[in-house]
């Protein structure tokens, strides 16, 4: 059995929501900017390992943050913003697993 195969057998069934989204393994809440801490009307979700499989990879295992939508843009025009995004969740994801299962998910380590 690979590390994926493993991991996705131990990956405990969490309630999504209507769009697919498992909870945030980050602390992110509705109506505040994961980046600033601002409260703000309107938030968007980014989900941090974009792409075609990414998306959805970080849809299920929780590997998203609510921003507003300045931030959003931010994030996908500079590239420190969107490493630094990508290391912390690494990081926080690696608390309970291990780096192999992150990159048989991810791909990559960005630690």
């Amino acid at each position: 059995m690979t590390v994926a195969e493993n991991y996705r057998r131990k990956l405990t069934v969490r309630k999504m929501d209507r769009n697919g989204y498992n909870p945030s393994i980050l602390d992110t809440c509705d109506g505040e900017d994961y980046l600033t801490k601002d409260e703000c009307l309107q938030t968007v979700r980014h989900e941090i390992y974009f792409g075609t499989a990414n998306r959805k990879i970080s849809k299920v295992n929780g590997l998203w943050v609510n921003v507003s939508p300045e931030s959003h843009r931010l994030i996908h025009s500079n590239r420190q913003v969107d490493l630094r995004l990508k290391v912390e969740c690494q990081m926080i994801f690696e608390c309970e697993h291990s780096r192999e299962e992150f990159r048989a998910l991810i791909g990559k380590s960005y630690l």
